[in-house]
């Protein structure tokens, strides 16, 4: 990682933000801390086929939808005044995935 991205990623987390890259997809997303957990519970522990995200980009946001069986992602554009309240209801779902990678550690 070089220092430029270092950077970035320290004041993404100081929003409580971070860069989700996909294998694959030379694409890099800027979504919610918690977006990782939820995209897994929802792939993996409900056994869904779609989970979606905001991409929380500055320069183009959307609603991402990601594809189980492919790994395949399409993305919808919003209107500026779609974003604020598409980021406030995400907000509310992904708090509750704050935890499940820190109850999956063992104590040490």
């Amino acid at each position: 990682m070089n220092s430029e991205e270092l950077k970035e990623l320290i004041a993404l987390k100081e929003k409580g933000l971070t860069k989700l890259k996909l294998v694959g997809l030379g694409h890099a997303f800027i979504v919610h801390k918690n977006i990782q957990n939820k995209i897994s519970h929802d792939l993996i522990g409900e056994g869904k086929e779609l989970s979606t995200f905001i991409d929380r980009s500055p320069s183009e946001p959307g609603l991402c939808h990601l594809y189980k069986f492919n790994l395949h992602i399409t993305k919808a554009l919003f209107l500026p005044e779609e974003l604020g309240e598409a980021i406030l209801n995400e907000d509310e779902v992904v708090m509750k995935f704050a935890d499940v990678a820190d109850a999956h550690i063992p104590n040490k």
